[in-house]
């Protein structure tokens, strides 16, 4: 090798400018070794930053996530109380409607009587019934519901029927044996 070839080796760059490295000086190594340290350090360490900002920003989006699935679970379970608790009063207008001192009864009391005050009880019951039953029919409903509801309806409506034939009947005179064998239902 030639002198000037070994100069060319014993060079390095240092900073901004070249300096000549003794191969034997011991303190250049070390500065070199030292910035490769750095460099690892600053590399891991950027690495370390960078993967924990990652790990917050996914806790705070499935944080947010969770956060707005409890929000609506809320809500979902506010619309289904009310629900719930709309419909069992409804059922209880309902059953009031029809049961005793409702329309069925007054109804066969009607028939049996005869009695002209029942008329405007046993129509106030009707039309609370048709009330308490459409406003139940705007829930959502499974198929049985709908089922079980257009068969009471389909009750109802044939005991409506009965009824109006009783008043035109009784308006022409029928005794009240004669009433019951002409309206009887078998519900």
């Amino acid at each position: 090798m030639h002198a000037k070839d070994k100069n060319d080796n014993q060079h390095s760059m240092h900073g901004n400018s070249w300096e000549a490295i003794d191969p034997h000086d011991k303190t250049a190594k070390q500065v070199d070794l030292q910035d490769i340290n750095k460099t690892k350090y600053l590399f891991k360490a950027a690495l370390i930053g960078t993967a924990t900002i990652s790990l917050v920003f996914i806790i705070i989006i499935f944080g947010w996530l969770t956060y707005s699935r409890i929000a609506n679970l809320q809500n979902d379970w506010k619309v289904f109380s009310k629900d719930a608790s709309e419909r069992t009063q409804i059922l209880f207008h309902l059953k009031s409607a029809l049961g005793y001192g409702g329309f069925i009864h007054n109804f066969k009391n009607y028939v049996m009587r005869q009695e002209p005050h029942l008329v405007k009880k046993i129509q106030h019951d009707l039309d609370l019934f048709y009330t308490h039953i459409d406003n139940y029919e705007k829930f959502s409903m499974t198929d049985q519901e709908l089922k079980a509801i257009g068969q009471v309806r389909a009750v109802i409506d044939t005991y409506a029927e009965a009824f109006y034939r009783a008043q035109r009947l009784i308006n022409k005179g029928i005794t009240p044996q004669e009433l019951d064998k002409n309206v009887r239902i078998d519900d």
